[in-house]
């Protein structure tokens, strides 16, 4: 079900949540309404049936009082009540026309037993013409005219118990029924008055009379304990009221004394007794009048109450369906409207438009208001970040063009470091060369002292060849002087050489730490190529300060040489000295041989160390030239992201 719901939209689904309580709220709203129409037209059909008994009782009370006066009218043969009984007849026939009418205005309205009872006693009625032509004729007897008024009356009257049957409103069906009683009651004392006026008029009772008024008498007397039974309190007391009233006493002391002498002889006027017994029918009619409006009344009220109910719940149903549906639509709006806002701004990011924002109301404190801060707060914390990504991206492209620029002139430093490296160990090559010459005439220069200390040994015997021995001597030490101005020069190129290779390292030191890691390997061979400079430098100050004792030592033996031929006599005195100085020289050679063995191993190293100066050069170039590669990559891509972010608006 969850599935099916969500291929909706919210605000449909909102709406089919609101609409089966709202379909409810109208059932039940509908019922109830229903309820009280029913109530409202029951009701009304009991103030259309009482108003119907009503209009009953009056045809029933005309006739009647039709009825009494033509029983007069009859036995006094026309001398009494001649003119009352015309205005009866037309009191009688004006109530049977508003009864006939009102019939026919609700004839669709009258429940069908009633309608059949009223359509019988309207039918009834047509029998007047015929009686009252007998009555006026003289053509048949009281006896016969009376109970066919009767049984006019009795149709009408007959009208009141499908009444009573066909209210629905038990209280009301109550009162209806002690009002058919009341009316039975009334209509038992109006035949009596027609009976015993008849009685009275001939001073004696016909045959049957007897028993026809004494079943009269019970009858009603029944029928008015039926009413007091059924009727409410009021009605019962004014009943007590009425029962007391002197007319009606008096009225009922002449039934007594006529029933008491059923041989006849009664000594009563008729007149007297039709106008005694009218005053109670009267009476009977006034409460029977009061008793009927009072149940109208109440049904009009009823159905009043019922109208008023029924608006007030048709009010009361619209009502709480125009807040229902008032408030389903203002949920629905509160909430699909902002999710609409919100699939806006979410459609708008989708397509990189991070500068909507949603408006929330700070008093909104539901989910949906909840779910839109946060997304302003998430759509900020992208532009931030976007922005801040824009900012890195043209750093890092800068930082990559100014990278590309930098491994450029490293890789130019290197590649000049690797030329000097090169220069170095040609260099270096030379002074190994003039160093193993040094060398070599170092030797020469000790197998000549050796030749010395050996002619000296001899010059003591032969001194014949000291002269030319002195001669070839100051040659000799000539020729060492003359060497040792050319190793003083090698030293000198030497110490040059190692004071620029020292440099060189130290350069190379320099480009090493700016390239870096890539440079560490670099950085140790500068290393090791600055202490081999700083090795020769120290060697070669050394060969420096011994080549000029040599020197000193050469001028001095030049001199000495020189001074041979002076003191040839002064051999013997002298030969110990030469003897030593001839030792010390050996040793001063010896010396300077070794050193020039060092510096010759040195300038080897020197050699080495450039050598493998160049080739760590190349390797860096070669590094340098991936780091330049690298630095093109990355500006490209620093490029791409900044158009990345070209596509997003913040």
């Amino acid at each position: 079900m969850i599935t099916a719901l969500q291929r909706f939209p919210i605000g449909q689904r909102l709406i089919a949540l609101v609409l089966l309580p709202l379909l409810a709220l109208v059932a039940v709203a509908g019922q109830g309404v229903l309820d009280r129409d029913a109530e409202r037209r029951d009701a009304e059909t009991v103030v259309m049936l009482t108003g119907l008994a009503g209009m009953a009782g009056d045809v029933a009370h005309a006739l009647q009082r039709e009825r009494g006066a033509t029983s007069l009218y009859v036995s006094s043969r026309g001398e009494r009540f001649g003119a009352e009984l015309s205005g009866f007849r037309a009191e009688a026939d004006d109530a049977v026309a508003a009864l006939l009418a009102y019939a026919t205005e609700h004839a669709d309205a009258l429940p069908e037993a009633v309608g059949a009872a009223t359509s019988a006693a309207t039918d009834g009625t047509s029998a007047l013409d015929g009686l009252r032509s007998a009555a006026d004729g003289f053509s048949r007897p009281v006896t016969e005219l009376i109970p066919e008024y009767t049984v006019v009356v009795t149709a009408v009257l007959d009208v009141l118990p499908p009444v009573v049957a066909a209210t629905t409103d038990a209280v009301e069906a109550r009162r209806l029924a002690a009002l058919d009683a009341l009316m039975t009651a009334k209509e038992r004392a109006g035949v009596e008055r027609a009976q015993l006026s008849n009685v009275f008029t001939n001073d004696e009772f016909g045959p049957g009379q007897v028993v026809t008024v004494a079943s009269l008498v019970a009858g009603r007397e029944q029928s008015l304990a039926t009413f007091a039974s059924l009727a409410d309190d009021e009605a019962r007391a004014s009943l007590t009221v009425l029962l007391g009233d002197p007319a009606v006493v008096a009225a009922a002391e002449l039934e007594e004394s006529a029933l008491a002498r059923p041989e006849g002889g009664f000594d009563v006027d008729p007149t007297e007794w039709f106008e005694q017994a009218t005053v109670r029918i009267d009476a009977l009619k006034a409460l029977e009048d009061g008793f009927a409006a009072h149940i109208t009344d109440r049904a009009a009220t009823v159905r009043d109450d019922a109208r008023n109910a029924m608006l007030l719940a048709v009010g009361t149903a619209v009502l709480a369906l125009v807040l229902t549906v008032g408030l389903a639509v203002a949920i629905i709006l509160s909430i699909r409207r902002p999710l609409r806002r919100t699939v806006e701004v979410l459609e708008g990011v989708a397509r990189g438009e991070l500068d909507h924002e949603l408006v929330v109301p700070a008093h909104a404190r539901d989910e949906v208001a909840e779910m839109s801060r946060s997304l302003n707060t998430a759509t900020a914390s992208l532009r931030d970040t976007l922005r801040r990504m824009r900012d890195t991206s043209h750093a890092l492209a800068s930082a990559a063009t100014e990278l590309d620029q930098v491994s450029a002139t490293v890789g130019e430093a290197v590649d000049a470091s690797a030329e000097q490296a090169r220069a170095v160990s040609a260099s270096a090559g030379e002074v190994s060369a003039n160093v193993d010459s040094v060398a070599a005439a170092t030797e020469q220069m000790g197998a000549a002292v050796h030749e010395i200390a050996r002619h000296a040994s001899e010059a003591a015997t032969v001194s014949s060849s000291a002269a030319a021995m002195a001669q070839t001597a100051n040659n000799s030490v000539s020729a060492l002087e003359a060497s040792s101005s050319r190793i003083e020069e090698v030293v000198k190129t030497v110490a040059s050489i190692a004071n620029q290779t020292n440099l060189l390292a130290l350069n190379a030191t320099i480009e090493a730490a700016r390239a870096g890691a890539s440079g560490k390997g670099f950085a140790v061979v500068a290393g090791e190529v600055k202490e081999l400079a700083q090795e020769t430098s120290t060697a070669t100050e050394d060969i420096a300060q011994r080549i000029t004792v040599l020197r000193e030592d050469a001028r001095v033996a030049v001199d000495a040489i020189g001074q041979i031929t002076a003191i040839v006599a002064r051999i013997d005195e002298s030969q110990a000295q030469i003897a030593a100085a001839v030792e010390e020289q050996s040793a001063t050679t010896a010396s300077i041989t070794e050193h020039a063995l060092g510096a010759a191993g040195s300038t080897d190293r020197i050699a080495s160390g450039a050598s493998r100066v160049a080739e760590n050069a190349v390797q860096e170039t070669e590094s340098l030239g991936g780091l330049n590669d690298a630095a093109r990559d990355l500006a490209a891509m620093a490029v791409e992201l900044d158009g990345a972010l070209q596509g997003f608006r913040f």
